[in-house]
């Protein structure tokens, strides 16, 4: 089981959430503690972190500030993809 601290600094790479606080990754990694049930193929070997779409809803839901960068990532990778 990872640490907080290191969910905080995985959460910190991905590019959706770069503009979170460091604050707003902690409420993130709050809401990873839920059983799993996706499936994963790896080529070699990996540490996931993930977040269950209920969770990740209640957190868009619960941290407006969370979910305006979370949209405005997206938004920013949907034109990079359309250009």
């Amino acid at each position: 089981m990872l640490r907080r601290d290191a969910k905080v600094e995985l959460l910190k790479r991905v590019p959706l959430f770069a503009g979170c606080s460091k604050k707003e990754l902690g409420e993130i990694a709050l809401v990873s503690s839920r059983p799993r049930t996706a499936t994963v193929t790896a080529t070699a070997p990996v540490r996931l972190l993930v977040v269950t779409d209920r969770a990740f809803r209640e957190l868009m839901q619960n941290m407006p500030s969370i979910q305006m960068k979370v949209l405005t990532a997206l938004a920013d990778r949907l034109a990079a993809d359309v250009s």
